[in-house]
């Protein structure tokens, strides 16, 4: 994401990979994509904070629906499956935030803002 599309503000909205080959396909070219340390440190550090930022969120999450994570792992253990009718009963018991989420949200949408950190 901060190589490819430039999401990061430090960098602005430049492109700072080699460009993909399609599989098999020939390189176009035998130069190498050359960065500065600076700028590569600064990307380092760009994707540091969004992993960090993406397993702080998760971790969120997972920590306040626990009580239903652990019912789900639970029924797992003792049947093996769950049939989408239990799978629904486990998403009814989450509040209705957690449950929409679940439902619709993409990972790019979970990996939104990170909680404060104390």
């Amino acid at each position: 994401m901060v190589t490819r599309y430039g999401m990061d503000e430090r960098l602005g909205h430049a492109t700072y990979e080699a460009e993909r080959h399609r599989f098999l396909e020939t390189a176009l070219s035998t130069e190498s994509h050359v960065l500065s340390e600076e700028t590569t440190r600064t990307i380092d550090a760009a994707v540091r904070e969004i992993v960090n930022a993406a397993f702080e969120r998760a971790l969120a999450i997972l920590s306040r629906y626990r009580a239903a994570l652990e019912d789900g792992a639970n029924k797992l253990l003792r049947q093996e499956t769950l049939d989408q009718s239990e799978l629904a009963s486990l998403q009814a018991s989450l509040p209705v935030a957690a449950s929409s989420v679940l439902a619709s949200a993409s990972a790019f949408e979970l990996a939104g803002t990170p909680p404060t950190r104390r």
